[in-house]
């Protein structure tokens, strides 16, 4: 209690058994890989990649990643599937980034995993985008990380908007989620019927805005006007 603001803490204590994957070595992770997930090897590829170097930086660095959840590749076909291509480059991009961070298929860091699939989408155009580490201390952090608070909001209310609901008719005013993020209730329309469309449909439009901020930063606004060709040709040129 803290004035007339009170804090509700919700967590899962259930700890998923082996949630992060392992091998051996890259060519043991590669023909796991392959034999998994042919059609959209490339993209699981760098993703899987980016999150296996992360892991070992953090873990040389003696601050291992913790995973929370399940590790869930299967539903990065989906994520693929389920954004609307041949619009675009920042429309295509806006949608990968946003579908990547709601499905949440990594035991950890999806954001920053989710960013540098963007990086990879961008870098797919012209190879000359390059999105530096968002998650280290810095210019990019400090602007990022604004991105990151507001999805992580939007996302949590997006999943728990009922129990949110009922929170805010017992008196609760505020939630504290992990990373110390807080949702003040009163900022948003959680009692609207249609609340999990309209978190997503509110986090996609940042997500849109948070887009056009790395083009701009990273003098890429030339791809602003360029029509993406597909996912299978993105696919191919990765």
């Amino acid at each position: 209690m803290d004035g007339n603001t009170r804090y509700v803490v919700f967590t899962d204590t259930h700890q998923p058994a082996n949630p992060i994957l392992s091998f051996d070595d890259k060519q043991e992770l590669r023909q796991w890989l392959r034999s998994e997930f042919d059609d959209n090897l490339p993209v699981i590829n760098a993703i899987y990649t980016y999150f296996d170097e992360l892991r070992s930086t953090k873990r040389e660095r003696g601050d291992p990643l913790e995973a929370y959840k399940q590790n869930e590749l299967e539903k990065i076909p989906e994520i693929l599937n389920s954004v609307e291509w041949r619009q675009t480059v920042p429309e295509v991009g806006a949608e990968l980034l946003s579908e990547f961070i709601l499905a949440h298929p990594m035991p950890n860091t999806n954001h920053r995993t989710a960013i540098v699939l963007l990086d990879r989408y961008f870098q797919s155009f012209d190879n000359d985008v390059t999105i530096p580490d968002t998650g280290e201390t810095g210019e990019w952090y400090d602007w990022a990380s604004n991105y990151v608070e507001d999805s992580k909001r939007l996302l949590t209310l997006r999943r728990r908007h009922r129990i949110f609901r009922y929170a805010k008719k017992l008196g609760y005013d505020t939630i504290k989620r992990k990373d110390d993020v807080l949702i003040r209730l009163e900022e948003y329309d959680i009692d609207r019927n249609d609340a999990f469309k309209h978190f997503e449909a509110k986090h996609l439009a940042r997500t849109e805005r948070f887009v056009q901020t790395v083009l701009e930063k990273t003098d890429a606004t030339h791809l602003g006007d360029v029509k993406d060709d597909g996912k299978s040709a993105f696919v191919d040129r990765l």
